[in-house]
């Protein structure tokens, strides 16, 4: 079983294993923002990482493509069987977006997370107050 604050990412660091574009603390390196890299309907989706919710459902955070458009998607995954295997299928609880966007969804969880540590319901380091 995982623990809820547990990420855990694929094999390799990613789907781009050695060439997956993280630095040494994990974080995705800055790049020029009018490269693109080209998408390879081959390699997605790509699941990044994974945060256990519960016993029977995970968040997954891929990348994926649809009709040619390259996204982000989180979404949770739920186990419908209720079997001690990982039989885990998709959910309509969740979101896609544009790749494009993800700078603006970064931003607004940074924001979430400045303010949850304000109002004390987080800590810096993201382990949840004695209460």
């Amino acid at each position: 079983m995982h623990h809820p604050s547990k990420r855990n990412r694929s094999p390799g660091g990613g789907c781009g294993g050695s060439s997956d574009n993280r630095n040494e603390a994990g974080q995705l390196r800055q790049g020029n923002s009018h490269e693109r890299p080209p998408v390879s309907s081959a390699a997605l989706p790509c699941v990044i990482g994974t945060i256990s919710k519960n016993t029977l459902e995970e968040i997954r955070v891929s990348l994926d493509e649809f009709r040619g458009v390259a996204l982000l998607d989180v979404r949770i995954f739920a186990d419908f069987t209720g079997a001690d295997h990982d039989n885990k299928r998709p959910t309509k609880k969740g979101i896609s977006l544009k790749i494009a966007k993800l700078p603006e969804l970064l931003q607004a969880l940074r924001e979430a997370e400045a303010e949850a540590i304000r109002r004390g319901l987080l800590r810096k380091e993201g382990a949840m107050p004695d209460g």
